[in-house]
């Protein structure tokens, strides 16, 4: 289980190395931290409150290294004579729990970057007396002591057969200002690092219109999402009327769209009568409208892709878009309008403060974060067959996505999508598009020359083409593949050249067979039959 909040170890930090030590000499184990950016170092002290023993050792070598780095000792606790009552000796039997040998190694590091005290600290718990420490020192030396009492600082010396007391300093060190626990929240304000291109977010208003909000903007929008039975989302709804000047002179455009209707199971007609309603009597003066299942999926994987897990989305839930479309901040929960008004003057700030303010905390940077996986929003959308709505957010995003190494993918992805839907022409531009920007990769060039030799629509083949594109798809594949021979055959048929089709043809089929792909061999032999009588792909539309 988590225990970080009751430990009061939930600050806001972004913490890298940790190191633990006595600081205060009072029996228990505070603990030091670092931190990539400020605070640098922090220091939690140790106040829970404990009638338990403790014993502190210092080694010191003699005959191995002087640290006595890797040295091993025992400690097995006791009872006081005095706690057995008229027992004259300890026995196995007698001693209780806490009596189990307790063994520490004295290390170099602890963990990344960390430096534990080379104090050995032991707990003993309830342990009133200390049966024998055995310390077997790096150099394989073996000592026992006896005679040392719990809640004392020792010092030892190899070879010495004995244990110094060591007396801490009188003046201890003071008390740092504590630590104020973060309170649980569901709110949350994320400032991107980097902007993140967003899709086209498309409401419907109180008079039945579908509108848009997609770059380039007349000004920045602050989107709201929002339900009529959700009491913090009327509340905000409230505070944006109030504060409907400021954000007027802020520049900002606030729209609020309900989603009701993707989150319940009301009708469209009595969600549009209750939000009517409820907005009419605040006078709420910005635009609204009604959202889909389809914006809602997009505006809720658009606010998990900077983050490692998606989180489903919770109204209310803000999003600050700049005017060239782009997602700039996230409000989860409630937001104040001075936040967006703070937030609609830093987008014209530069990319390095941009970063600085998209954490908590202030400090330096090591290196520039990497943007975020900038195709991610349209690959999802395309996983979802929603390849208009992938081509829009694509297209108008250009310079951010062809920069990507996973584009010419994506661009063959959605031209192949758009040729299965009919749209020739599209799905043709898509394709020499993925090849004029990587004119090295073979299924790409594949792709493209099958369509351009055996496409559906015969308007949109040429021979002469596909025969460039599918002869280079096979040399950089060393003509191993028998689909890339089966296009290069089907590109020399559509030229007319149907002796070389028929070459290539046979050498695509041998290689299917002696490859076990027995499917594919009888789809090669219809294909073969088809060029041995001077015939080429046949085309489902003219």
């Amino acid at each position: 289980a988590c225990v970080s909040a009751v430990t009061g170890l939930d600050v806001d930090d972004d913490s890298r190395a940790l190191a633990l030590a006595d600081w205060d000499y009072d029996g228990d184990v505070d603990v030091w931290v670092t931190n990539r950016t400020a605070p640098v170092v922090r220091f939690f002290r140790n106040e829970t409150p404990s009638g338990n023993h403790f014993l502190k050792l210092r080694l010191i070598g003699k005959t191995c290294n002087r640290d006595a780095i890797g040295a091993r000792v025992e400690v097995v606790p006791g009872v006081a004579q005095g706690d057995l009552g008229t027992t004259d000796a300890i026995t196995t039997d007698a001693a209780p729990a806490s009596a189990r040998p307790i063994t520490r190694t004295l290390r170099a590091g602890e963990g990344y970057l960390g430096q534990s005290s080379k104090w050995l600290h032991f707990g003993l718990g309830s342990a009133t007396a200390i049966s024998t420490v055995t310390i077997r020192w790096p150099d394989g030396t073996n000592e026992t002591l006896r005679d040392v009492q719990p809640d004392r600082h020792y010092v030892v010396r190899q070879a010495s057969l004995r244990a110094e007391v060591w007396n801490p300093p009188s003046v201890r060190p003071q008390a740092t200002t504590p630590t104020q626990p973060l309170m649980p929240t569901d709110a949350a304000r994320v400032s991107l690092s980097h902007r993140l291109p967003m899709s086209r977010l498309t409401y419907r208003a109180t008079d039945g219109q579908q509108h848009t909000i997609a770059g380039p903007l007349a000004k920045p929008a602050l989107v709201n999402l929002w339900a009529t039975w959700c009491g913090p989302c009327v509340k905000e709804l409230r505070e944006l009327t109030l504060a409907a000047d400021s954000l007027e002179q802020a520049g900002v455009d606030v729209v609020a769209i309900c989603v009701d209707v993707a989150a319940t199971s009301e009708s469209a007609d009595a969600v549009e009568v209750n939000a009517d309603k409820l907005l009419s009597d605040m006078e709420f003066p910005h635009r609204y409208g009604f959202g889909d299942a389809a914006l809602v999926d997009a505006v809720e994987f658009a606010c998990s892709s900077p983050f490692v897990q998606q989180r489903p989305l919770s109204v209310p839930l803000s999003l600050l878009i700049d005017r060239e479309g782009r997602l700039a901040v996230i409000y989860r929960g409630p937001v104040e309008p001075s936040q967006v008004v703070a937030d609609v003057e830093r987008l014209a700030r530069p990319d390095e403060e941009r970063l600085s303010e998209s954490l908590p905390f202030v400090g330096r940077w090591h290196s520039i974060p990497k943007p975020t996986r900038s195709l991610a929003l349209a690959i999802h959308l395309m996983d979802q067959g929603r390849v208009a709505e992938a081509d829009d957010l694509v297209s108008r995003f250009r310079r951010e996505h062809v920069a990507s190494v996973e584009f010419s993918k994506l661009a063959v992805w959605i031209g192949d999508e758009w040729i299965k839907r009919g749209n020739t022409s599209t799905g043709m531009a898509w394709l020499q598009d993925a090849v004029r920007l990587d004119p090295e990769n073979a299924v790409t060039l594949n792709n493209l020359a099958w369509q351009l030799a055996a496409g559906d629509s015969r308007s949109a083949r040429n021979g002469k083409l596909a025969v460039e594109y599918a002869r280079r798809a096979v040399e950089k594949t060393g003509a191993s593949d028998p689909l890339y021979l089966d296009t290069l055959a089907a590109a020399y048929a559509e030229a007319g050249n149907f002796t070389e089709a028929v070459a290539t043809g046979r050498r695509a089929l041998a290689l299917a067979e002696s490859t076990r792909q027995p499917s594919l061999a009888a789809s090669l032999r219809t294909s073969l039959a088809r060029y041995e009588q001077k015939q080429s792909q046949p085309a489902q539309r003219e």
